[in-house]
């Protein structure tokens, strides 16, 4: 999925994973994340993230969530 509208800030609390984001070519670019780092996700960036452990997440937006006509966009939409 991407966001249309809005830059979008997730800080990891607890947890780790893999941030994914979807280059304009189609390929995936992998990045690893865990307790304490800070992932920066621009608008039009179609992204996802893959945990591997439990996560505890805290997201921060640049526009409020209730003031955007379309929040979430299927990425390929």
């Amino acid at each position: 999925h991407y966001h249309k509208e809005f830059d979008e800030y997730i800080m990891f609390v607890e947890g780790n994973g893999v941030y994914l984001e979807l280059q304009e070519d189609g390929t995936e670019v992998p990045t690893p994340v865990a307790s304490g780092d800070c992932v920066y996700l621009p608008k039009n960036i179609a992204h996802t993230f893959i945990p591997m452990s439990d996560c505890k997440m805290v997201a921060m937006i640049t526009k409020k969530w209730n003031d955007c006509d379309e929040p979430i966009t299927r990425a390929g939409e």
